[in-house]
């Protein structure tokens, strides 16, 4: 529900994270609520200002995080569940992440993906389990296109890198791992202050994605014509 509290938002500025048992206070005064266990329920109030078309995505960003925090706690023994900035897509049957640093190319990927079924251009979360590594779209909106939800199995992930020639090149595991740690989203759960469990968490899971999951540089131009060269 939306709150009377008058907060600001400044670009740039760290936020304030509290928590207390099942209690929460972000901003402070943005986003305030509690996690209800017996009812497996988040209640929030949420500052008016966060539903100004201009600052929307932080709402989004929290809500996000609740998601992850109630994945985490839903899922199967033996799992492991994972968020990065990146665009996901399915095309044959198959599943391609496409991941980098604002402004690489994930929205126009995602744009030149129309073709096939772009699951998110921004929060992809990641499953891997002893079967497999599987993708899916975060339950919210993305930036700039439509998208059609879906699960499937992750065949190939991209760092994106712009050029005036289209190629992909292979990577290492330990490149990989470099490159995806700062792209990582939603590091611990909502209710968590174990920033020391969540990183070796972090570092563990991008070292079997990498171990699992071929890694390749993608150069691309402002066309589609990159999905040629992804078999």
């Amino acid at each position: 529900m939306p709150s009377d509290e008058t907060s600001s938002i400044t670009s740039g500025t760290s936020y304030r994270y509290t928590i207390l048992r099942n209690q929460f206070n972000f901003g402070p005064g943005l986003i305030k609520g509690s996690w209800i266990p017996e009812e497996k329920t988040y209640r929030l109030s949420v500052a008016e200002t966060l539903f100004r078309p201009e600052e929307i995505w932080l709402f989004d960003r929290f809500l996000c995080r609740i998601f992850y925090t109630v994945s985490l706690e839903e899922r199967v023994e033996g799992e492991e569940e994972l968020i990065i900035h990146g665009t996901g897509v399915l095309k044959d049957g198959k599943g391609y992440v496409f991941f980098g640093p604002p402004e690489s190319g994930k929205s126009t990927v995602a744009q030149l993906s129309h073709r096939f079924q772009v699951l998110h251009d921004d929060m992809i979360l990641l499953t891997l389990t002893k079967d497999g590594v599987f993708l899916e779209g975060v339950p919210f909106n993305p930036k700039v296109v439509a998208r059609r939800n879906g699960r499937g199995e992750l065949s190939k992930i991209f760092s994106l890198h712009k050029g005036e020639q289209v190629r992909i090149e292979k990577g290492s595991p330990e490149e990989f791992i470099r490159k995806v740690l700062p792209e990582i989203f939603l590091p611990q759960s909502l209710l968590s202050e174990d920033r020391k469990g969540a990183f070796q968490y972090i570092m563990n899971f991008a070292a079997k994605l990498g171990g699992r999951i071929p890694y390749y540089r993608l150069f691309f131009k402002q066309d589609e014509s990159f999905w040629r060269l992804i078999v």
